[in-house]
């Protein structure tokens, strides 16, 4: 959710609209997922702020980015202008339906260590980054943290359902690439210097529920995306 001003009223109402919606309104009438952008800088925060718009959108990047985000709002300016409001963390924590990886290629691995514990076999992974080989590195680390029945570990049900191929060894990952630019202006602000197309797909090429789900979700959100 976005307004032009920070003000705690705004956030209040916010978190409440989050928590009602998660714990009172049934899934099949408000497809209202649970994200995770980990490795929330740039192009995290822009696709996790402008999300939240409409889901319950947890950031978790450097501590004083957080820190800003947590006491002011995500401001955006550019191309999208707005204060947003996601929830923001330092450490890992929870269930999520959908996890956004956005860090660096090289930091993968480490990423996926740290990742471990709150993945179960209804979580998606959507690999948003540059560089290549990181949705090997994503696979390897899922079939090590779901072990081989697949089972779940959550207390809830995932909005996108369970994860699709666990026998193939390729459940739940996708990945993406998209053209918008963002620039990193300080803790708490970004700007968004260019629009583009987003892409996501499965690794083999299948179209699921589940990315057809996150495709949609994106779209609604005003970020232009198909799948690929």
């Amino acid at each position: 959710m976005h307004a032009n001003t920070g003000s705690l009223p705004l956030k209040c109402m916010y978190w409440y609209l989050c928590y009602f919606k998660t714990f009172f309104i049934p899934a099949a009438l408000f497809p209202f997922m649970r994200i995770l952008v980990f490795g929330a800088g740039g192009i995290g925060s822009l696709f996790g702020g402008i999300v939240s718009k409409g889901h319950d959108v947890t950031l978790l990047g450097r501590k004083n980015h957080m820190e800003q985000i947590r006491k002011n709002g995500l401001r955006i300016t550019g191309k999208t202008k707005g204060i947003f409001y996601p929830k923001t963390e330092t450490k890992i924590s929870g269930k999520y339906d959908l996890i956004i990886l956005t860090v660096k290629a090289y930091d993968t691995k480490k990423s996926m260590e740290i990742l471990k514990p709150i993945i179960d076999s209804n979580t998606i992974i959507l690999s948003l980054q540059n560089g290549l080989g990181n949705e090997e590195i994503i696979m390897n680390s899922i079939r090590f943290s779901r072990g081989c029945d697949g089972k779940s570990q959550r207390d809830f049900p995932s909005i996108l359902g369970k994860a699709e191929g666990f026998s193939k060894g390729n459940i739940g990952v996708l990945r993406g690439i998209t053209n918008h630019g963002v620039i990193f202006v300080k803790s708490g602000e970004i700007h968004h210097s260019g629009t583009g197309e987003t892409v996501i797909g499965e690794i083999d090429g299948r179209i699921t529920g589940g990315i057809k789900k996150i495709c949609s979700m994106f779209n609604n959100a005003g970020i232009k995306t198909r799948i690929s």
